[in-house]
């Protein structure tokens, strides 16, 4: 049994993060996140959900979450999971898809679990790069090689906006302005013109979760923000909105895989290294 590994670098360079998990044996609940993720899985069969469709995951597979997919996963036959992930920015993306492709359009990963062992190869010296804080002109040129190879063939270009509606939009838009306040269903309610019934069954339709369910993963998102400024874990749930550090404790690390202390703890090592 491998000792388990939980590790999180900033690369400053590249403008991206990564994470490396190593011998866990985690499920994760259904969640999204507001960035790209490339992720390749090297031991640990997984079964994944992402947009209600399913995906049992062998060893190799690459997963492309585009930022607001719905996705949750958990093991097979409790085997460990050794699992990498690099994490885009939309705005990062936006930039890279501008200086690679001289487009200003918006790019959806059109697979969700492909496999491709030239672009996997590449994927795995790029994240060591990464992980190991190497500073090289081999990392830059691999990261500009994977994400051409990943935009190419694996991706659409178009100019969208992510909410199929203008109500749910403007609900999403209030729960991201006001997340660290309470927020009731009837301000949704007012908000969306909607019946509270109505606002439910179709923000969930929409969006694949419940309107609490988006604030929670929002404020999770948040407090990762705050934890990289060395906030306190009580500081940072309080003004994520939480009712309590155990909500906020427990949430963070079934959604994120480890405790927010643990987090904080990951990006100062990081930062004292890159003094």
């Amino acid at each position: 049994m491998l000792k388990e590994q939980r590790k999180i670098i900033y690369d400053n360079k590249l403008d991206i993060e990564v994470i490396s998990f190593i011998g866990i044996h985690q499920s994760f609940s259904k969640h999204f996140h507001d960035y790209y993720v490339i992720g390749f899985i090297k031991e640990g069969n997984r079964t994944l959900i992402c947009n209600s469709k399913q995906y049992n995951i062998k060893n190799n597979g690459i997963l492309l979450i585009n930022p607001n997919d719905y996705h949750q996963c958990e093991g097979i036959e409790e085997k460990e999971l050794n699992y990498t992930a690099i994490h885009i920015s939309k705005k990062v993306m936006s930039n890279l898809v501008t200086e690679i492709f001289k487009s200003h359009k918006t790019v959806i990963f059109n697979k969700t679990v492909i496999y491709d062992k030239f672009l996997l190869d590449y994927l795995e010296k790029l994240s060591y790069l990464i992980l190991s804080n190497t500073e090289t002109l081999e990392k830059e040129e691999l990261f500009y090689i994977v994400l051409k190879e990943l935009l190419e063939n694996y991706a659409d270009f178009k100019i969208s906006d992510d909410s199929k509606t203008l109500k749910i939009k403007e609900v999403c838009d209030y729960l991201e302005s006001n997340y660290g306040n309470d927020i009731t269903l009837n301000d949704l309610s007012k908000i969306g013109y909607l019946s509270k019934y109505h606002l439910i069954r179709i923000f969930t339709k929409e969006k694949g979760i419940t309107p609490y369910k988006y604030l929670e993963l929002y404020r999770i998102n948040q407090a990762k923000k705050m934890l990289q400024k060395e906030k306190s874990i009580l500081e940072v749930a309080i003004k994520c909105g939480f009712s309590d550090q155990s909500h906020f404790t427990n949430l963070f690390k079934k959604t994120i895989g480890i405790t927010p202390k643990q987090y904080q703890v990951i990006f100062k090592e990081r930062e004292n290294r890159n003094e």
